[in-house]
């Protein structure tokens, strides 16, 4: 029961900081620190703490979003299952770059399944989509995974002894 706190505590930290980032500087700087927490859930505890992430990010996300409910909640635990399915491939222990590297693919992925959900439900231009938010985000959330993920990993080393 205390881990299921802690990863709350962790996800509502990433999505108010989300929030402060894009009300400071908009939507050319609001990386995803909710898809960094479950790509790290994943990596540091397992799949099953990846999923828990998952299931709170989407939950948090969608209970604000003005989009379909549930959007957000099925597309973070495809990602959370991919993720951990890339890791047997991409990530190496120890390796900063493979972190990195299983972001970027986890975030292209999260956008690729939003936008189609998206698409079902209202016509929206990919050119437009694709300019505006589809390649900031996913570059910013790339750059940003290795310094979210050493503090990431600094506080809960301390959490979970």
């Amino acid at each position: 029961m205390q881990k299921f706190f802690i990863i709350l505590l962790f996800a509502l930290a990433c999505f108010f900081i989300e929030n402060i980032l894009f009300q400071l500087f908009g939507i050319w700087f609001k990386p995803n620190l909710l898809l960094i927490l479950i790509v790290f859930f994943n990596l540091f505890r397992g799949i099953r703490y990846g999923i828990l992430a998952a299931l709170m990010g989407g939950f948090l996300l969608d209970s604000f979003s003005v989009r379909a409910l549930g959007l957000n909640t099925f597309s973070f635990v495809v990602c959370a299952y991919l993720a951990s399915l890339l890791k047997i491939f991409i990530y190496q222990p120890g390796s900063q770059a493979s972190r990195i590297l299983l972001v970027f693919f986890v975030a292209v992925i999260n956008l690729t399944i939003q936008y189609v959900l998206h698409v079902l439900t209202t016509p929206l231009d990919f050119s437009v989509a694709f300019a505006r938010v589809i390649v900031p985000e996913i570059l910013i959330t790339t750059v940003m995974a290795a310094y979210v993920f050493e503090r990431l990993k600094r506080c809960a080393l301390r959490l979970f002894a």
